[in-house]
């Protein structure tokens, strides 16, 4: 009975050890990171050109704010904003972007515009804490979309991923 209560004993000290390593081993490696945000640390895979449109009402409005400009930049994008129609014309018309970031209300016009232009930039449309209705809707008329306020890297991820259906491997 000795020995069964001994090797118990032994037992109990030796997982508790096993724990405590464990759990000493976590800290360290949360403390390394504890300086970079999870925006900061993301790399795009695809980068590329995309112009902003934050003209008008809605989701733009958070855009004007430069957050999402300053977070694609930071993934190692091309970034450049535009406020008002006049601008967006002229930046259109002289530059090659993949991709055009504008409001969900302007999204249809701006796809048609869009298809005008020779090098065709895709448009990805943001919708500020949209109902279920206007979420539905908005994927049914876009293969892509953008949903402020944005969560971690999920508006990194869905711009990479556009980006990416844009390359010419990916075509192919």
């Amino acid at each position: 009975m000795r020995r069964l209560l001994a090797g118990f004993a032994l037992l109990s000290v030796l997982t508790s050890v096993a724990e405590e390593r464990a759990e000493a081993c976590g800290d360290k490696l949360l403390a390394l990171a504890r300086g970079i945000r999870l925006q900061r640390a993301y790399i795009a895979t695809h980068s590329g050109p995309i112009l902003i449109y934050s003209g008008g009402s809605g989701a733009a409005k958070t855009v004007k704010e430069g957050a999402l400009a300053s977070s694609l930049a930071h993934a190692g994008h091309k970034v450049q904003l535009v406020g008002n129609a006049d601008q967006l014309d002229r930046m259109l018309r002289s530059g090659r972007f993949d991709l055009l970031l504008v409001d969900v209300g302007v999204a249809a016009a701006m796809a048609e515009l869009a298809a005008t232009l020779d090098y065709k930039p895709l448009v990805l449309p943001v919708l500020f804490k949209p109902t279920q209705a206007e979420l539905s809707s908005a994927e049914k008329r876009f293969r892509f979309l953008l949903r402020a306020p944005f969560q971690t890297t999920q508006h990194l991820q869905a711009v990479d991923s556009a980006i990416k259906s844009r390359s010419p491997a990916a075509r192919s």
